[in-house]
């Protein structure tokens, strides 16, 4: 994880880095600091593949299961999967 933050002190907003991030937080349960990073990947105009499903897994992560339902809705209609 370190690494990825000193990628976004050097380069703030780098796509990649904050998507590194937040799935590694997501890997340790920390649901809390992986979501801001996927929001703010999400209003992007260069968002990553998988934001969404990542958003999905965080919403269940933290107990808000209709917003997971919402996001995976937003995935299957925008095809947000990963290849």
């Amino acid at each position: 994880m370190r690494l990825y933050r000193q990628v976004l002190n050097t380069r703030p907003g780098h796509p990649e880095a904050m998507l590194n991030l937040a799935a590694a937080a997501m890997q340790q349960g920390n649901y809390i600091e992986a979501h801001p990073l996927l929001e703010r990947l999400e209003r992007s105009s260069q968002r990553p593949q998988g934001v969404l499903l990542n958003l999905a897994i965080v919403s269940i992560g933290t107990g808000a299961p209709e917003q997971a339902l919402a996001y995976l809705d937003r995935a299957a209609a925008t095809s947000d999967a990963s290849p």
